[in-house]
């Protein structure tokens, strides 16, 4: 199980595998830097990030991640750049990706570069590799909620809805054909390298689907969380050429999608206090038709 063992221990496994696998590549391992523990050990090697899976976590997600990039970057969609090396490497049951560096700060791009991107990514061709699935958020969701280690009546009420919302995304009636998706779109899953250029990042969902499913985390951080402003809106809108929020099942495909933020938050709570007040204020805002506009971005 990725949560067993402390902090430090995963830390000492992860970088033993990193200098493995560095090593199996011709790449010097001395000097990496723990840039963050989340759902993967990120690391900073000199100009190169590399990324190790946790322990008991799935690590199929590295190996599409790698491929997504590849054949973004060969299609006309920047992305995060993964280096030409045979990868992932597989060690003590960890996978190890490595990546270009898109610059010491995080630099995020605008949303008129993410709804342009969308229009490229969504006019692609489905690949046969990476093999794309069909999205299937409740799979997802049913995953995280069988997992939460919440209070039962907060779990019984997250569950209660997922039933709902359900039935209700399967009378969805999407107007388009399904296109390649990103699966997680949004502003902050688009960095700009070391010349600016806005690049898409976190790929292990790219994924099958309605365009719908791309476009509606960008509607909701404006609309109901307030992380958008009229004009970055507007400008995401242009961009793309689709207001998803005038579509009459966007209101279902919002809940959906929010439902997922907050049972990725609840999952989250037993990490620290931020997250856990963060899901309780979540839930509470859910159950009583409250306002959004306090939830905080995690």
């Amino acid at each position: 199980d990725a949560s067993e063992g402390s902090t430090e221990d995963l830390v000492a496994r992860t970088l033993a595998a990193l200098r493995a696998a560095a090593a199996r590549v011709g790449l010097p391992a001395d000097g990496a830097q723990l840039l963050r523990l989340g759902s993967n050990a990120v690391f900073e090697l000199g100009e190169q990030v590399v990324r190790v899976t946790l322990p008991g976590a799935s690590t199929a997600p590295a190996g599409h991640s790698v491929d997504a990039a590849r054949w973004l970057n060969a299609h006309g969609v920047p992305a995060v750049e993964a280096l030409q090396v045979e990868q992932p490497q597989l060690v003590d049951g960890l996978a190890v990706t490595f990546w270009t560096s898109l610059g010491a700060e995080p630099r995020y791009g605008s949303t008129t570069e993410l709804g342009q991107l969308l229009v490229r990514l969504h006019a692609l061709e489905a690949p046969e590799r990476p093999h794309l699935t069909v999205t299937a958020p409740f799979e997802r969701l049913d995953q995280r909620l069988a997992a939460l280690q919440l209070d039962p009546a907060d779990v019984r009420f997250l569950q209660e809805r997922a039933d709902r919302l359900r039935k209700e995304y399967a009378r969805l009636d999407f107007p388009g054909e399904p296109v390649v998706l990103h699966g997680d779109a949004n502003v902050g899953n688009l960095l700009r390298d070391r010349a600016g250029r806005a690049r898409l990042i976190d790929l292990d969902g790219m994924c099958r689907g309605p365009r719908e499913w791309d476009l509606v985390q960008t509607a909701i951080f404006y609309d109901r969380y307030g992380w958008h402003d009229d004009e970055e809106y507007r400008a995401f809108v242009e961009a793309y050429g689709v207001d998803l929020m005038s579509w009459d099942g966007y209101q279902v495909l919002a809940d959906v999608r929010e439902l997922l933020m907050v049972s990725w938050s609840a999952a989250k709570a037993r990490e620290g206090r931020d997250y856990a007040l963060e899901a309780s204020k979540r839930i509470a805002a859910m159950r009583d038709g409250l306002s959004r506009r306090d939830w905080v971005p995690l």
